[in-house]
């Protein structure tokens, strides 16, 4: 196993049908298909069972390729970028699984949708208090905006839509 390198050019590994049934037939228990990479004029064969696979083209022979690599010390995820047809590619060893903090992240179409509400909150105050300034409460909804879009976690962005709820 290589240890000193977290990137890999991938010179052999699964046909697409193979890769596939790794994927998609789980019935019997996990599958892992074999990936080699030559590091340092040595070759290294890597054991990897991959939870997803997503198409790159439109002849479904590029693949994003996410799983994780079976070592002597456990799992370690890996990210493979794959042409299924040459059966040759680029490997990462990754320090953690890349749905890791998923669940911390704001929920996208949340923050889109309260910022859009936001915005027609200004629209509206500004058609009706048309007086060619904007005026204290239309600066205090682009504070609540902000607070929208900046929101890094779940907490942050419940505190900004339940303030908007709450004030005009």
């Amino acid at each position: 196993m290589v240890h000193e390198s977290s990137e890999f050019d991938v010179d052999r590994g699964p046909s697409k049908f193979v890769m596939m049934l790794a994927v998609l037939d789980t019935d019997m228990g996990e599958r892992t298909v074999r990936f080699r990479v030559v590091y340092l004029g040595r070759d290294f064969w890597y054991d990897t069972q991959i939870v997803s696979a997503k198409r790159q083209d439109g002849k479904a022979e590029l693949w994003d390729l996410r799983g994780f690599v079976i070592t002597q010390d456990g799992r370690k995820p890996v990210s493979i970028f794959y042409n299924s047809t040459l059966r040759a590619g680029r490997m990462r060893l990754e320090d953690e699984a890349s749905t890791h903090g998923v669940m911390e992240t704001p929920d996208i179409a949340r923050k889109s949708q309260a910022f859009m509400r936001i915005m027609e909150r200004m629209i509206s105050r500004y058609r009706n208090r048309h007086g060619g300034n904007l005026d204290q409460g239309i600066l205090q909804l682009f504070e609540k905006a902000k607070r929208v879009h900046f929101a890094e976690d779940h907490k942050s962005l419940n505190e900004a839509i339940a303030d908007l709820q709450v004030q005009g």
